[in-house]
């Protein structure tokens, strides 16, 4: 079935995955083979997921905007995520948490500006075929998750990756620690306001 939030995923209910596809016609049946990307996706170089195993959500009911609890910011410069909470006034002004994260190496981009975060998925196959824990879709392609593992697996984390925290290491998408990522992937509401900036 076709997923609301972004109408360029397609997902296939009875493996489990989903795949990006050209837009549909009316007339086009939607395909029922996935784990498959594109030249012009692979060649925009975004983490795009091509399996989800353990899906948590793609369609839910959200709480009106003014009822979230949390603003979720991420400094591209600093490779730095700190989520805000209300303060008296209803102003996003008290920091929750801060935390060390990886945007987009050379040759690729973190995309700045406002968001919501929408889809999440326990595990997922990313482009490049590594897999990551809790994966929260903030737009389109582009996601929070873990640093990457070479299996589906939590003992097959990739050094090398996780001690590249707060540098930019990503194909676009905001890498945390697996403790950071769960955080918001518990926490954080979909619908949550992510912005996105390089200051």
């Amino acid at each position: 079935t076709s997923n609301q939030f972004y109408p360029n995923l397609v997902r296939d209910t009875e493996n489990e995955t989903v795949t990006t596809t050209s837009q549909l016609s009316a007339s086009e049946p939607e395909p029922t083979t996935s784990s498959t990307i594109s030249e012009d996706e692979t060649s925009i170089g975004d983490e795009v997921i091509i399996e989800t195993l353990e899906p948590e959500t793609t369609l839910t009911e959200t709480l009106p905007s003014e009822e979230l609890p949390y603003l979720i910011m991420v400094n591209v410069a600093l490779n730095c995520v700190t989520v805000y909470a209300k303060d008296e006034t209803g102003q996003f002004t008290i920091p929750v948490r801060a935390m060390a994260c990886s945007t987009a190496r050379e040759g690729y981009i973190t995309p700045t500006g406002t968001y919501n975060t929408s889809d999440m998925f326990r595990w997922a196959v990313m482009a490049d075929g590594t897999r990551a824990q809790y994966v929260y879709r903030f737009k389109g392609s582009y996601l929070f998750h873990s640093v990457p593992y070479m299996e589906t697996s939590k003992d097959s984390l990739e050094p090398g990756e996780y001690n590249k925290l707060g540098s930019p290491a990503s194909m676009g998408c905001v890498r945390l620690t697996i403790a950071d990522a769960k955080w918001i992937y518990d926490n954080c509401k979909i619908g949550t306001k992510v912005i996105i900036y390089n200051n």
